[in-house]
């Protein structure tokens, strides 16, 4: 170590305290550097040592006080370092002599300083390093890094992911497409291999093909000049090998077929120099292009792009962010400075969505623990079961010895667990899951289990029900290996129902054959609407969604009632999922909302462990028999309720399909693995980052907002108070309809395009059958102004008007089902069944306003104008003021680009707006709504006032309407 003092350099491993990590130090130059090899010749940061003031040791609590490290006092921060306790005092001893000796700084705590005149010296000398260092150009080449680093969560198919690399790449490839009308064309581009997905960039930069690799369910070369099409597959377990390729043979395969898990298929042809004589450099493009695809089916979970990404991410933001902070230490231009302290703070802003789901918040929220409902660490360390999570709820009068002995007879420990409970404390009905009990032929019971469910109906208004998702013929069939259902005369005052949901072999064999059938060459049986509705009933996927949707609702109706229900199937992480799930979505209004819907996933699939990896074959070679869609059916579920209910959610089905993309990406944690213990030994928590770090990014929550959403009881939060906002959808044949906007998104020619009559006729059929109220009608309608004008909106008024439904005149009607009547063991009788209605949006005619009007909105005539001028409108996109043309009516603020325009640019709903003065401009006013906040700007002072007095008199007329139709109510 002196020897290196001598020669004025430092160097030695030592630990950084924000890494964690050992970093290779070197100290020359007045500058302290670290590294992450020794050989490595980019540094990954540096101290300047001329800036630094002192050491001071660091030492080890306790007695003893051992020196563990030291830290040195920068300008900006402290800097922490730890090492072995001999070398600490070493490095100090060494450190000391070079400020001291080289650089005339001081040592421990007693630091000698130099002159006033030589620290001016170093301190202006140091400023033009860091001018020189930080110039116009080079900040705005780092506010550009920032960017692309920010890019990551909202990047499209041109861009690259941060430590996304070109493994493989060949030019002059074609992909094959359809056109609307089925025809075939050729695009012809370059196909490459990524760590993280295969590409196709077109020449044409226009239709771009982007699938990550654990979206790839098989691959496969055909030769398209052989007669018999003669295919080579990808082996099972690549064996690092690829297929044999002789030389002359004159079936070379030159074109490779790609299929998906999302049901998108994608053929490559390869160029050939002589397809008539086909040489080994031509089979070789193709072989080594598969050859290079080995990471689509990748042999360990770590070995995923998620880590990959985090990790260089990570790497890449801190440096950016301590470089933005040196930068802005040299006073740029006000314009530079605002833009990176901009930047530095979006990427210091980033949300951890690891902790989006907390298990004691969430059921604080609904009130547990209680006088009868407590957690339990019996599962601590997952010594109970792999399957759950460490803590659970169950009933305060249960023992740990009993949980031990109830797990021993439920399937694989699942024990029955809390996870819903009705806030209304009268009712008392709670959603318990668990698994299937283990019975078997002979019948045995469990004291200690049928305890515990005796002890979940303590103090509940209603009944205990146990509703089996399987058919009972299954449930007997499993009895005879050893497992089955309760047996009710040993389960008193309790009721079993089966629900006969089918297993996961149906559903995937269901799933298969509509993927197959949403495909380009089906466009002719597209065509011909009735033979295809019947080719879409053949696969028995709506019938599968019905059954679901039918269960979900019988549990949700009977919990709403006051009854308790236990939840189960076979292993109780498929079907009991989807059940409990859907149901707490019916039942829940917190659940409706982004953030509350990402908390229903993280405790009803993640937490509850759902096989996520093995039911999406993530490290599988080919769907074997453990492949299942569970998931995505939930989700098809979701959007049949959505679509009934297109106001009662705050997010759209552009989230809903967001979601089922990652849960295929390998881009995110969230989704991998089988359990949270499976993720916890796979350190995902600590390595990857969570998909609701990607969603509630601002920069793609916008994306995900539903704008005709209306809060439950007009609260701003639903998380705020634990309430109940049942919505009970119709499962009844015609309204559960295929996700077109789902499974034909790659091949959208094959969606029959509504006519506009169509789509009237079909809101008008809602509004006779209750779905809708005038003008819940209208914003549907209004949800896509192509498919909808002036004229419309007065013919369906003039319906409204003319037929024998009026708002006084609607009364709830039972939906009728399709004709199936469900027999005693699989159907609730008729007295514990509730309407099948949705829910009605009862609007009094008084106090609604008739948004659907084509007088009011399109023509707005001089009748219903209150106030009139041009103003200055602050742009949602573009931030630019703009001149408008104002319209305000007893009900809405339009604006137009110009006054003699008949159709507005937008309107402005003033139900339950607030009026207030800004100031972003002078003379400027803001509308503040429920989606957004608009800002207005008047010539004057007075202007400004009479707008504010019109548009404040037409709020208050909402509120006092508000409060008389509610004291009526009541």
């Amino acid at each position: 170590m002196e020897d290196l003092i001598q020669e004025q350099t430092i160097q030695g491993w030592l630990e950084l305290d924000r890494k964690g990590k050992r970093r290779w130090i070197v100290i020359r130059e007045g500058k302290l550097f670290w590294y992450k090899t020794q050989t490595e010749a980019k540094y990954g940061g540096f101290i300047d040592l001329y800036r630094c003031s002192n050491i001071i040791p660091m030492h080890e609590r306790g007695i003893e006080r051992k020196v563990i490290g030291f830290t040195i006092n920068a300008y900006d921060k402290k800097h922490v370092f730890y090492t072995k306790e001999e070398e600490a005092g070493k490095w100090i001893e060494s450190l000391n002599i070079y400020m001291s000796n080289i650089l005339g700084r001081g040592t421990i705590r007693r630091h000698t300083r130099a002159t006033p005149v030589r620290e001016t010296i170093l301190e202006m000398e140091y400023e033009e390093e860091l001018k020189e260092e930080f110039s116009a150009e080079k900040c705005e080449q780092l506010i550009s890094d920032a960017y692309q680093l920010c890019s990551d969560w909202y990047h499209t198919p041109r861009t690259f992911l941060t430590g996304e690399k070109i493994i493989h790449k060949v030019n002059g490839v074609i992909m094959h497409n359809w056109d609307e009308f089925g025809i075939e064309y050729a695009v012809t581009g370059s196909a490459m291999v990524t760590v993280y997905n295969v590409r196709f960039v077109p020449d044409n930069d226009l239709e771009f093909a982007v699938i990550p690799h654990l979206q790839i369910s098989k691959i496969e070369a055909v030769n398209e000049h052989a007669s018999n099409a003669q295919k080579s597959k990808l082996p099972k377990f690549m064996k690092k090998t690829v297929p044999t390729i002789r030389p002359g043979n004159a079936n070379v395969m030159n074109v490779l077929n790609i299929e998906c898990k999302d049901g998108r298929r994608l053929r490559l042809t390869f160029p050939l120099e002589n397809p008539g004589s086909p040489r080994e450099t031509d089979s070789q493009v193709v072989e080594e292009f598969m050859g290079q695809m080995h990471v689509a089916f990748p042999y360990s979970v770590n070995a995923l792009f998620a880590f990959r990404f985090r990790q260089q991410r990570d790497e890449c933001r801190s440096n950016i962010i301590e470089k933005m902070t040196r930068a802005m230490s040299v006073e740029p231009s006000e314009d530079v400075r605002q833009r990176l302290a901009a930047m530095r703070e979006d990427l210091e802003a980033e949300e951890d969505g690891w902790t989006a789901y907390s298990v004691v918040d969430e059921f604080r929220r609904i009130g547990v623990p209680n006088e009868q409902w407590k957690f339990t660490n019996a599962n601590c360390e997952y010594r109970l079961c792999k399957t759950y999570p460490e803590q659970l709820v169950i009933p305060s009068s249960v023992t740990i010895e009993d949980v031990k002995k109830v797990a021993n007879f439920r399937s694989l420990g699942r024990i029955p667990a809390l996870t819903w409970r009705h806030p209304n404390k009268a009712l008392n009905s709670v959603i318990v899951r668990c698994s299937q009990p283990r019975v078997g032929l002979t019948n045995e019971r469990s004291v200690e289990d049928e305890a515990m469910c005796q002890a979940i109906g303590v103090g509940m208004q209603g009944k205990l029900y146990v509703m089996d998702a399987r058919p009972k013929v299954n449930a007997m069939a499993n009895q005879a290996k050893g497992s089955g259902y309760e047996n009710m005369a040993q389960y008193k005052n309790m009721t079993l129902k089966f629900l006969g949901i089918d297993n996961i072999h149906v559903v995937r064999s269901s799933l298969l054959k509509l993927q197959a059938l949403c495909q380009p060459k089906t466009l002719k049986k597209r065509k011909e609407y009735h033979g295809w509705l019947m080719s879409i009933e053949s696969t028995g996927w709506l019938t599968l969604i019905r059954k679901i949707l039918k269960g979900a609702r019988r549990i949700a109706e009977l919990v709403e009632k006051g009854n308790s229900v236990i939840i189960h199937c076979s292993d109780g992480w498929d079907r009991t999922s989807q059940l409990s799930a859907l149901a707490e979505l019916m039942l829940d209004p917190y659940f409706r909302t982004i953030r509350g819907f990402q908390v229903l996933i993280e405790k009803d699939w993640l937490s509850f462990g759902h096989k996520f990896a093995e039911r999406c074959g993530h490290l599988s070679y080919e769907l074997d028999k453990e492949y299942s869609p569970i998931f995505l059916q939930f989700m098809d579920v979701v959007f049949q309720i959505v679509r009934q209910f297109p106001f009662a959610f705050e997010f759209n089905t552009v989230y809903l399909i967001e979601i089922l993309d990652h849960v295929n990406s390998g881009l995110f944690g969230t989704f991998l693995c089988n359990s949270i213990h499976e993720r916890e030994q796979s350190s995902l928590f600590q390595d990857t980052y969570s998909l609701w770090t990607f969603i509630n990014h601002h920069a793609n929550s916008h994306r995900f907002v539903n704008s005709s959403y209306q809060s439950p009881f007009g609260m701003s939060d639903p998380k705020e108070c634990h309430i109940v906002d049942f919505i009970d959808p119709s499962t009844s044949q015609p309204h559960i309809v295929l996700w077109e906007e789902y499974y034909f998104r790659y091949n959208k020619h094959l969606i029959l395009p509504v006519e506009r009559g169509n789509k009237l006729n079909e809101v008008s059929e809602r509004i006779k059958s209750n779905y809708f109220g005038l003008e819940a009608a209208v914003k549907y309608l209004l949800q896509d102004p192509s498919n909808v004008d002036a004229t419309q909106l007065q013919e369906l008024y003039d319906r409204y008007l003319n037929d024998t439904f009026l708002y006084a005149d609607l009364t709830p009607t039972r939906h009728l089902d399709d004709g199936e009547n469900d027999s005693e063991d699989d159907a609730l009788s008729d007295q514990d069944s509730l309407n099948d209605s949705p829910q009605i949006a009862d609007v009094s005619a008084d106090s609604s306003p008739q948004l659907g009007l084509s007088q009011s909105l399109f023509s707005l005539t001089d009748q219903g104008i209150l106030k009139q001028g041009f103003l200055l409108k602050k742009g949602g996109n573009r931030h630019n003021w703009k001149s408008r043309w104002f319209i305000c009516t007893p009900h809405y603020v339009c604006y137009f680009k110009k006054q003699t325009d008949q159709k507005p640019c937008g309107q402005v709903s003033l139900e339950g707006a607030k009026i207030g003065t800004s100031n972003r401009k002078a003379n400027c006013f803001a509308i503040h709504t429920v989606q957004r906040t608009y800002f207005i700007s008047a010539t004057t002072e007075a202007e400004r006032d009479e707008w504010m007095k019109v548009l404040n008199d037409v709020t208050e007329k909402f509120r006092i309407s508000v409060i008389s139709v509610a004291s009526s109510e009541t």
